[in-house]
């Protein structure tokens, strides 16, 4: 060891990349010994000026650890890997098999990156296909690629992805998933049956990403998993139910939305709380994310100053937008005419950040139910109902209801208001709802 060269090292971290790792920096004499070259920063942070070993960035500042805690370090000395033994390759093994690699890290005390490496030793040795466990109920290449397909179908893929795990454990044993059968299937709706009568309808749908993605054949969608009949009725938020949330509520909220700096957010709010169309999905073409400029699925069309909205919708329907405020059809155009022809309508927004920005709006205004953007569809039908727009027009104009039960339901919740012609005709004017009189029965 002594004709080893000795550097003096310090644990740091990468303002960048946030990464711990161990640097020589530079040194300077200081009462006659050599120290690491610090600096302060405005906030009185104290770093150095290395070159990040992980990200690559060079000449940027690392946060120093805990006073910058010196670690002993030979210079140009590699790490040895330790070497284990069949037994304990097998032992990892079902520790990982039986806790799941996080929990099994752990306890084993082994870094779930060095475990991976175990456990790929492990298979190569066996020459099997293997299943990981908890964490991973197929192999480890096809279980991330369901994990990818199945967040661009559902904003609660975690969800989904939770339950199908749970009947993985509890109804499969653990059975590799390119393995399952049609008894397989049976039993989980069974099991569906028995445990979760009143949200049947998410845990089969959830079942049915599964099949859809490619474990399993595709018939046994329609003959074992059908959501016919399983899902509940829609709730009514209870805030729409009460009279002073039209008239003391919800019109500080639309200025809200107008005084928004972002022109997409704008469109966002306002065109689903007026015309009640759904979110969708661009890679579809469907719904509000899925409309382009001049062309597609769903498009919006502008000629000599007229526009027009076509959508495309769940269950393959299809809606032309025609009742909105002047002010609405206002920002759709202008934001239109900042995309290309056959580009997205909405480009920088995603709906998780556009449901954030709802929340905090409502919140604002006391109400702290937790809205999602379907709430502004449900809202659109309340301003049907205010402006006295009857039923049957109500289910067929902007993006209506192919079932006419939902929005019988949803008009017979809001009987309570019991708005008379007068109440009616300020409504109109504070929610602006102009558009809609040609339609009422009530104002008309």
């Amino acid at each position: 060891m002594s004709s080893e060269k000795v550097a003096q090292s310090y644990e740091l971290y990468c303002l960048k990349c946030r990464k711990k790792t161990v640097h020589y920096p530079i040194m300077i004499v200081q009462n006659g010994r050599k120290v690491p070259k610090i600096e302060v920063l405005p906030n009185g942070q104290k770093v150095v000026r290395v070159s990040c070993s992980i990200c690559g960035t060079r000449n940027i500042k690392f946060l120093s650890a805990k006073g910058l805690k010196p670690v002993s370090a030979v210079i140009g000395q590699k790490r040895k890997r330790k070497k284990i033994d069949d037994d304990e390759l097998e032992r990892i093994y079902k520790v990982c098999r039986d806790l799941g690699v996080y929990k099994a890290s752990t306890v084993l005390n082994i870094p779930v990156r060095t475990l991976y490496r175990y456990l790929k030793k492990y298979e190569e040795k066996q020459k099997a296909d293997i299943v990981y466990i908890a964490e991973e109920f197929s192999s480890p290449k096809r279980h991330q690629e369901f994990i990818a397909w199945l967040k661009n179908q559902t904003s609660t893929w975690k969800d989904v992805l939770s339950f199908i795990k749970k009947v993985w454990l509890e109804v499969w044993n653990k059975k590799h998933l390119d393995l399952l059968t049609e008894d397989d299937i049976i039993k989980a709706r069974n099991y569906i049956n028995e445990n979760y009568k009143k949200s049947k309808f998410n845990r089969l749908v959830a079942l049915r990403y599964l099949i859809r993605f490619g474990f399993g054949k595709p018939e046994w969608l329609e003959r074992h998993l059908k959501t016919k009949g399983t899902k509940g009725k829609p709730k009514i938020p209870p805030f729409l139910k009460l009279r002073g949330f039209y008239e003391n509520t919800l019109p500080y909220i639309i200025q809200d939305f107008y005084n928004l700096p972002d022109l997409e957010l704008k469109v966002i709010f306002l065109l689903k709380m007026y015309s009640g169309i759904r979110t969708g999905k661009a890679n579809e073409e469907r719904g509000l994310w899925g409309i382009r400029v001049g062309e597609g699925k769903s498009y919006v069309y502008l000629h000599n100053g007229d526009i027009l909205i076509h959508v495309f919708e769940k269950f393959k329907e299809e809606w032309d937008i025609q009742y909105l405020p002047k002010r609405v059809w206002v920002l759709i155009r202008e934001l239109a005419r900042q995309r290309r022809h056959g580009e997205y309508l909405i480009q920088n927004t995603t709906p998780e950040k556009a449901i954030k920005i709802l929340r905090k709006i409502f919140a604002k205004h006391g109400i702290e139910y937790k809205v999602d953007l379907h709430t502004l569809r449900k809202i659109a039908l309340s301003l049907y109902y205010i402006a006295g727009v009857g039923l049957e027009d109500a289910v067929d104009i902007n993006v209506g209801w192919t079932t006419i039960q939902t929005a019988k339901d949803h008009y017979k919740g809001l009987k309570g208001l019991a708005l008379s012609r007068k109440e009616r005709e300020e409504l109109v004017k504070k929610l602006d709802l102009e558009h809609l009189r040609k339609l009422s029965w009530v104002l008309d």
